[in-house]
């Protein structure tokens, strides 16, 4: 999995906040997440300056993959011969980053299709078949073809707004599985991998879980709470762990408690498809810790979740909600007592409560930040500040760039510009090559401009939304919104530079 660019000890990524003459010739540097930048480069160390048109940039060698350099003078025939090879990395690298000429690539039980770095994919690729083996051994469950397709195709969008336009999807949504047509898509967030990682796993075990049956549709309940459970797997010593913290369901969950309210377990299992949201995957996860962790009920809880699509004795047809064939609520409580043994699940309730209380707790800000991500999704601007300020406070670690621009965003829709700016100053400091955060640094100066009428702040933020589209050349979306604002700056109208009228979460 990549790594994010963010400025910790012993590793240099800043920016020069100065404005030298435009590049004499143009150089390219490649990093390893698949971005690539032109401009005037020079190495220091174990950095490289860049010097673009708005500004220079400093960036640590270790992130950097490939440098190609305007030749000056002479060069030997190896210098000539390594120029060359480069030029074609490079050249293969812009080539492949637009969709339609995607990598294709069959592994032992996917196919894929994906226009990130090879590196990029090999690492989901592995994490993927490694998830498929654990997943048969766990659930002793041998996964069968598709009814479409033999192996399920995966596609892997190097953007959120490829993603989007290819996959005809919403903003908010970083990836899906679509079980009719058997493919799963999702796209690379460089700057949350592990909440991509996240994502991509839920999405994975349902994929998984289809192949148990196709054309069969487990209970809603079960089906988001394993797809939970699985999702919060990490690789630790290159080893895959299972059973991890979803710190945001946690979150929300005990603010739910907090307000005098609870689950019971058959209450859970009774929820309809269309009522299922955000707090009851929580609750469903909770409850698949709770037996996948437990030596009690660890096999009958798989013997429940696999009977339910192979059990002859289950009683399976149309259910509402539910796309193909699935078990009503009330057959499938019948089987879920049968499995575990139990005529009353008030004892199996209070057992999986105290779990909870026991085990589930929010020990950093990264709960937060994610909560406060959903609720800046659902307009719900000032629970979303009061969330991502707890995550500021409860941080531990490395600071993180993504919470200062979530909270500078935030801040935005709430029109406290100057608090916003401060946001993602901080986040440009910690990722000082990440186009957007320049651009949204620069739509907070060009609002602080609007409220006092300072030419100074309006230079300030032409400046840094042309850095902004210097950096990140193939994003689309932001080359647009600088022409745009730029356009409407000549025309002497105020530009739609608040980000809630652009992409939510771009």
């Amino acid at each position: 999995m990549a790594t994010r660019l963010i400025c910790t000890v012993g590793l240099v990524v800043a920016v020069l906040i100065v404005c030298p003459a435009p590049p004499v010739r143009a150089d390219v540097l490649t990093l390893l997440d698949g971005r690539y930048i032109e401009g005037k480069i020079e190495q220091s160390g174990d950095v490289y300056k860049v010097h673009l048109n708005h500004g220079t940039v400093l960036i640590a060698a270790s992130e950097v993959k490939n440098v190609l350099l305007d030749a000056d003078g002479k060069q030997s025939p190896k210098q000539k011969k390594e120029r060359e090879r480069i030029e074609k990395v490079i050249e293969e690298l812009k080539t492949h980053s637009n969709w339609r000429h995607a990598y294709e690539e069959k592994s032992r039980h996917f196919e894929f299709k994906y226009n990130v770095t090879p590196e990029i994919a090999k690492g989901y690729i592995d994490l993927l078949e490694g998830i498929y083996k654990d997943f048969t051994k766990q659930l002793k469950v041998k996964l069968g073809p598709g009814h479409r397709r033999e192996k399920p195709l995966i596609c892997i969008f190097r953007d959120a707004e490829q993603f989007q336009q290819v996959g005809g999807v919403g903003g908010g949504v970083l990836g899906y599985w679509n079980f009719v047509e058997e493919k799963l898509c999702f796209y690379h967030d460089r700057n949350d991998p592990e909440f991509t990682v996240k994502v991509l796993l839920h999405e994975f075990t349902h994929l998984l879980t289809h192949l148990i049956k196709p054309k069969f549709n487990h209970p809603i309940w079960c089906n988001e709470g394993i797809a939970e459970y699985f999702g919060a797997t990490s690789r630790e010593q290159g080893k895959l762990v299972y059973g991890g913290m979803l710190e945001n369901r946690v979150v929300s969950m005990n603010a739910w408690r907090a307000k005098g309210n609870d689950y019971h377990i058959e209450e859970l299992m009774k929820v309809s498809r269309n009522a299922f949201g955000g707090l009851e995957y929580g609750w469903a996860w909770s409850f698949v810790r709770f037996c996948m962790s437990s030596k009690k009920y660890n096999k009958k809880f798989i013997k429940f979740y696999v009977g339910l699509a192979k059990d002859t004795r289950v009683d399976r047809g149309d259910v509402s909600g539910y796309y193909y064939p699935s078990v009503k609520p009330r057959d499938m409580i019948a089987y879920f007592k049968k499995t575990f043994g139990m005529r009353n699940l008030d004892k199996l309730n209070a057992e999986w409560h105290a779990y909870i209380d026991e085990n589930l707790h929010v020990s950093s800000g990264k709960g937060y930040l994610q909560e406060a991500k959903v609720q800046w999704m659902e307009n719900k601007n000032k629970e979303a500040l009061e969330s991502i300020e707890t995550a500021e406070e409860e941080w531990d670690g490395d600071e993180s760039p993504l919470l200062y621009y979530t909270k500078g965003r935030i801040l935005m829709d709430l029109d406290k510009y100057a608090l916003a700016k401060e946001a993602f100053v901080r986040a440009t400091e910690l990722d000082a090559i990440n186009g957007r955060y320049y651009y949204y640094l620069g739509d907070a100066f060009e609002e602080m401009y609007g409220e006092d009428e300072s030419e100074e702040l309006l230079k300030e933020a032409v400046r840094l939304k042309e850095l902004a589209r210097e950096l990140a050349p193939d994003d689309y979306n932001l080359r647009y919104w600088v022409e745009r604002d730029a356009k409407n700056r000549t025309k002497g109208k105020k530009g739609e530079t608040t980000g809630k009228r652009r992409v939510r979460g771009g």
